[in-house]
């Protein structure tokens, strides 16, 4: 169990995280929590490490990264696995009942968060505009992966990216009437790489027009 301070040193870390895109320093952490003193915040980081809300790499600095936050009384964490649905044929049922947190289904033991996307570009891959997607965090991609890139320093999308050491960085859509945005390596900064979209439909049948 942790306490109210080491509370917001976790949502501090995962803030943080969720819009820089790396961890925060010590300083800052306690800058946050109003104090001074490195040896508050070394002890509620062993806390936190000890209660497995947070891990480090030893060594390396701003290598904070949050592996799960509390769960909130009463909420179930997870959802019933009851069979496999087949088009055209009636849904097979499992034998027992099983369950599948999807706090470990959609967070591979990586640091990731949530954005949702606003007049998206991303159509050409099923993401419209109110969709929520998982992005894991991190500074780097293979070529042809969907990342949250920040441009200048200012300027968000989501594309498919392509590193061409001659060219400089490409970022695309899949539909062949837009042209691609080539960009000097420098103006590029990855925040993630996409991993799942989360797309909530209408609860009222009768309020959705077809």
């Amino acid at each position: 169990m942790i306490g109210p301070r080491q509370m917001k040193v976790l949502q501090f870390i995962q803030h943080y995280q969720n819009q820089k895109g790396y961890a925060p320093s010590y300083a800052e952490i306690a800058n946050c929590i109003g104090t001074v003193s490195r040896a508050s915040v070394c002890r509620h980081i062993q806390i936190l490490k000890e209660a497995g809300y947070i891990s480090q790499t030893k060594g390396l600095s701003r290598s904070l990264s949050v592996l799960k936050t509390p769960t909130i009384a009463g909420r179930a964490t997870g959802v019933p696995k009851v069979g496999q649905l087949i088009e055209g044929k009636s849904i097979h049922s499992f034998p027992q009942v099983d369950t599948i947190d999807l706090h470990d289904f959609l967070v591979p033991g990586v640091h990731c968060f949530l954005l949702e996307v606003k007049e998206s570009s991303a159509a050409s891959c099923g993401i419209d505009h109110g969709d929520w997607v998982l992005v894991q965090a991190q500074h780097h991609a293979e070529n042809g992966q969907w990342v949250v890139a920040l441009i200048d320093g200012y300027e968000s999308t989501l594309k498919r990216y392509y590193n061409n050491d001659e060219e400089g960085i490409c970022l695309m859509d899949d539909q062949a009437d837009k042209d691609p945005i080539i960009l000097d390596a420098a103006r590029v900064m990855i925040q993630g790489v996409l991993i799942a979209k989360i797309r909530k439909y209408a609860s009222d049948a009768h309020k959705v027009k077809v």
